[in-house]
């Protein structure tokens, strides 16, 4: 047991020898006949047949050593992980607190890797299940328990707080987070934790639009494929959808913005102003998408200060009169700069000139 466990742990996690790890698990279910030691072979067993998309035959077996009450810790410990990783995307989530809560109670400061990838899965659950403030005081709390002296504890402890600034829409603050986990990963053999903390780093990239910085991710992320990581594949597609989102999204926003020269030519301003206004909108709907258009696109309106501030309140449904008086100005004055920024976008009365610059100061926002 000793030597067994550590060996095909090593021989199916880091190296990715599947069958190989499959013959000293066999080997491990022939010899070992003591009940509670066959117990760890069994949750062990059953986090491998999880992370090979078995989920049928992992969870099976591991909540079969979880129901268990003579089951020994090390035995509890690997079936909290299979069942972690499974419940969550088997849509039983919320089963999953229990099993948390008993080994949080049975932690202690010398426990190895696997409590740390127990509080993973702890953290997985809370956020498939939108617990999200609850999510934020466990990351705080298992980011303590696992800062010294574990560069890995603490990856995965990063990687956890990135999965929930990603599920929260925080994406800047999720890159960041996962950035120093895979920096901190950064091994001479590649550790596969890579892999979820990649996966979730695509999909930051992709929300902000930064299509390039997600292609990079997603073939890094390709150095871990096979059947090891089965439970992956899921979230490989996921984070490759959300890609194709991006670039279509940029797309849009490049083809509002090569209408605008277009516009320009044929001088019609007031198109040209409608697309420029268009593109960054639909710019800012996809992160700050930039493109050669659109940064060639994305100019300020020919439009005075004074222009700009009356057409904002005229936006806001203001009258002539009541812009005059909150700027201390004639109605006359008004009426005159009024006309002046509908001549130079070519547009026919101040509901026209207020849309367009009521979009374009929505965009700059």
């Amino acid at each position: 047991m000793q030597w067994g466990i550590p060996r095909l742990s090593n021989l199916f996690w880091s190296m990715g020898q599947i069958q190989q790890a499959h013959d000293i698990l066999a080997l491990l279910h022939a010899r070992v006949t003591h009940p509670a030691l066959r117990r760890i072979v069994e949750a062990t067993g059953a986090a491998m047949a999880v992370h090979e998309n078995r989920f049928d035959t992992g969870l099976a077996a591991a909540e079969a050593v979880l129901s268990n009450p003579n089951s020994p810790k090390q035995a509890v410990d690997w079936a909290a992980f299979a069942a972690g990783l499974a419940l969550p995307v088997a849509g039983r989530g919320s089963e999953y607190e229990p099993i948390a809560a008993r080994c949080r109670a049975e932690q202690k400061p010398t426990d190895g890797m696997i409590r740390v990838m127990v509080r993973y899965c702890d953290v997985l659950a809370l956020t498939h299940t939108g617990q999200l403030d609850q999510t934020d005081r466990r990351v705080a709390e298992y980011t303590q328990f696992s800062s010294e002296g574990q560069f890995l504890g603490w990856a995965i402890a990063k990687i956890m707080a990135g999965l929930v600034a990603t599920y929260r829409g925080k994406f800047p603050e999720a890159i960041s987070s996962i950035e120093q986990a895979l920096a901190a990963l950064n091994a001479e053999t590649s550790l596969p934790w890579r892999l979820p903390a990649r996966l979730l780093l695509a999909r930051a990239y992709a929300a902000l639009a930064q299509t390039g910085q997600a292609e990079r991710v997603l073939d890094d992320a390709t150095e871990h494929t096979g059947r090891h990581v089965e439970l992956h594949e899921p979230q490989r597609m996921i984070a490759k959808a959300w890609l194709t989102a991006a670039r279509a999204g940029e797309r849009i926003a490049d083809a509002a913005a090569q209408a605008v020269p277009l516009h320009d030519q044929a001088g019609q301003r007031r198109r040209s102003a409608e697309s420029a206004a268009r593109t960054l909108q639909l710019a800012a709907l996809c992160g700050g998408a930039i493109t050669p258009a659109i940064r060639s696109a994305v100019r300020p309106l020919p439009l005075s200060l004074r222009e700009r501030e009356i057409a904002a309140m005229i936006a806001e449904g203001l009258s002539s009169s009541e812009i005059a008086n909150k700027l201390l100005v004639s109605v006359r004055t008004v009426e005159g700069h009024i006309y002046r920024a509908c001549i130079k976008l070519d547009v026919s009365d101040r509901d026209d000139l207020a849309a367009i610059v009521s979009a374009t100061l929505q965009s700059a926002g």
